[in-house]
């Protein structure tokens, strides 16, 4: 119980919460309004600033994939001493896919033909890197929220987690190099669609695996998202249900861009480019393989 003053100069008592009420107020501000959580979203934001500031003075591409990926493995070190097996995973991710893409703009000159008008304006570009912050903060929610908790984690579910990351980084880095070697046997305006390796089991493997990993990136933060003291549902579950928006937003975003909801134009463009209704291998390839998981 604590007291306050009123304006007649009174007191009146106020109860807090029982079962750890005033214990759990601390957890949710340690949480949100801690240093930690909010040093790593500024370190998204610089990032992604530093980018739009480099895309108004370069016509070239190398920074792009670095910043905006690349923001996950700093965000990773500032908080390795806190979390450490889930910053490591997040930074096995980040370097290794920043890397990737870095090397493929390399390798084609410079410059991401599907980025040239966009980066090219100012207020394009601008959109551009809003995106890819926003992008960056919600996949991170789940590292971000769990570095800054002071609740214990569990083992089980960090090794579970971690499994379950392994499987989906593995296929996810499997899937690129596969499509990459793949299309190196052809010309670039005679690249057919790619249906070796996982791709005859998934008509994007790659974005099943980045889901699979960074579920299992939440999966290791989850438990110490919980309050158990709490007795208000949003107090007890708050942290975790939001933390729930980055594994839900990638699934969005890649189902989405699969079935055309998002970006249906370019869905029509691929179907289209690649004979759809005309072709029958392709057109069996689309009908019997699934969008996502293989399983599915």
């Amino acid at each position: 119980m604590a007291l306050r003053k009123t304006r007649a100069g009174r007191t009146s008592s106020i109860v807090l919460p029982r079962g750890g009420g005033q214990q759990q107020l601390r957890h949710m501000a340690t949480t949100l309004h801690g240093s930690i959580f909010w040093k790593s979203q500024g370190i998204l934001l610089g990032a992604n600033f530093l980018g739009y500031l480099l895309s108004g003075v370069s016509s070239y591409h190398y920074h792009v994939d670095l910043l905006g990926t690349g923001a996950f493995a700093a965000v990773a070190a500032f908080t390795f001493r806190r979390s450490p097996v889930s910053s490591l995973a997040v930074m096995l991710w980040s370097i290794k896919l920043a890397s990737f893409l870095l090397f493929r703009v390399v390798h084609h000159g410079g410059r991401d033909s599907r980025l040239n008008d966009t980066l090219a304006d100012p207020v394009s570009a601008s959109g551009f890197w809003i995106i890819s912050w926003l992008w960056g903060v919600l996949v991170s929610l789940p590292h971000c929220l769990g570095a800054a908790s002071v609740t214990a984690r569990s083992n089980a579910w960090q090794n579970a987690g971690l499994v379950l990351f392994a499987v989906g980084w593995m296929m996810e880095t499997v899937a690129d190099y596969q499509k990459w070697m793949f299309k190196q046997q052809y010309a670039s305006s005679t690249v057919p669609y790619c249906n070796v390796g996982l791709w005859s089991w998934s008509q994007h493997p790659n974005w099943c695996g980045n889901l699979l990993l960074w579920f299992g990136i939440w999966m290791m933060n989850a438990p110490c998202l919980i309050a158990p003291q709490a007795k208000h549902i949003v107090a007890k579950y708050g942290r975790l249900l939001l933390s729930c928006l980055g594994p839900l937003f990638l699934f969005a975003l890649f189902h989405g861009q699969a079935t055309g909801w998002i970006l249906p134009s370019a869905l029509e463009a691929t179907k289209q480019k690649y004979g759809y209704g005309t072709d029958s291998e392709y057109t069996n390839y689309v009908n019997r393989t699934p969008l996502l998981f293989p399983w599915v």
